[in-house]
């Protein structure tokens, strides 16, 4: 599975957030992988459907995270912050953890 995180939007501008971070999860070790491609199934499951847009004018701090999925399916969802004690958060935790591998 190809995963692919992206961070945009925020009051500061970072270049280095900005850059996506990309994991293939079949160069991971198999216990790594599955629980990236259990977290990707958890939040297309069930986050996404409570997730909604800050209201206008409101939360200009709040950063939008873009994922990107292909596992012979390509797909995008969008995250935004705050992403709580949620299955959005590990995912997105787990991926940044991925930023130094990818530079």
């Amino acid at each position: 599975m190809q995963i692919q995180l992206h961070q945009t939007g925020g009051i500061a501008y970072f270049p280095a957030l900005e850059r996506p971070i990309d994991v293939d999860t079949s160069a991971l070790p198999e216990d790594e992988a599955a629980v990236l491609e259990r977290l990707v199934s958890e939040v297309e499951g069930s986050d996404l459907a409570s997730a909604t847009p800050p209201a206008p004018g409101v939360g200009g701090d709040r950063r939008p995270y873009i994922v990107k999925v292909d596992d012979g399916t390509p797909r995008s969802f969008t995250l935004r912050d705050p992403l709580g004690q949620s299955s959005s958060a590990d995912l997105v935790r787990r991926l940044k953890s991925y930023r130094n591998a990818t530079s």
